[in-house]
């Protein structure tokens, strides 16, 4: 093999290799966009306001301050109708009331 088919197969080689990587960024980021939308849309559809997601690869993770336990649950049962309920992570904060 001649030295210019070398460096043409190794030029083309990483030509596809940056080429993937890029696409694979791209289509990461549309994932994460598009979860994110969808989540937002049934949050908001279920009137749950102080709900906030936020994604990453393909874990969503809920936070905010639900008014109540059973408030909290309903915002875990809205995005498992949305996503796979081992994608999600939660952090919601149910304030504790004082008598």
């Amino acid at each position: 093999m001649s030295q210019k088919t070398l460096l043409v197969s190794i030029a083309s080689f990483l030509a596809a290799a940056v080429l993937a990587l890029l696409t694979a960024l791209f289509l990461v980021s549309l994932v994460e966009n598009r979860t994110a939308s969808e989540l937002r849309e049934a949050f908001a559809e279920a009137n749950m306001g102080w709900t906030r997601v936020e994604v990453n690869g393909l874990t969503a993770t809920l936070t905010g301050t639900a008014p109540t336990e059973s408030a909290r649950i309903r915002a875990l049962q809205v995005a498992g109708e949305v996503i796979d309920a081992s994608r999600l992570s939660e952090e919601i904060v149910v304030p504790v009331r004082t008598a």
